[in-house]
């Protein structure tokens, strides 16, 4: 059996360290290559149906608006028209209008980018017709 000589202990114990050096600088060479945890987040990156959808006709977001609505409300869409106003035709109260906003938000959002009805644009939405012209104009 052959015995380790110090020239041979020295060889092996600088290699080793020059291995461990290449490591250390290759993760390092990485880590700052890779975007921080907070600008992985904050990076919108749309999803494949945001390219694969066109832009969306008025008459799309009438049925929509119309649907939701429905929905919410426990009527048939046909009940629903644009010049309806939502406190005084449809008996809408406040929570109601807040369901249609999430509504819209949800399904619009998956088509459109960041799509986001501002709380302080809500005052003005009175009518259907408000709601519709509000998103026509975000959207189309």
């Amino acid at each position: 059996m052959r015995q380790n000589s110090a020239s041979d202990l020295h060889f092996y114990r600088r290699s080793r360290m020059h291995k461990v050096e290449i490591c250390y600088n290759l993760a390092r060479s990485r880590a700052a290559a890779r975007p921080s945890r907070h600008q992985r987040r904050t990076i919108p990156v749309p999803a494949e149906t945001h390219v694969e959808q066109g832009p969306i006709d008025r008459q799309e977001i009438v049925d929509l608006v119309r649907d939701r609505l429905a929905d919410i409300l426990e009527i048939e869409p046909s009940a629903i028209h644009e010049g309806d106003s939502f406190a005084e035709d449809l008996d809408a109260d406040s929570l109601a209008l807040i369901e249609l906003v999430e509504a819209l938000e949800e399904e619009l959002g998956e088509r459109t980018v960041g799509f986001r009805i501002e709380d302080e644009d809500l005052e003005d939405l009175k009518t259907v017709r408000d709601a519709i012209d509000y998103v026509h104009a975000r959207v189309g």
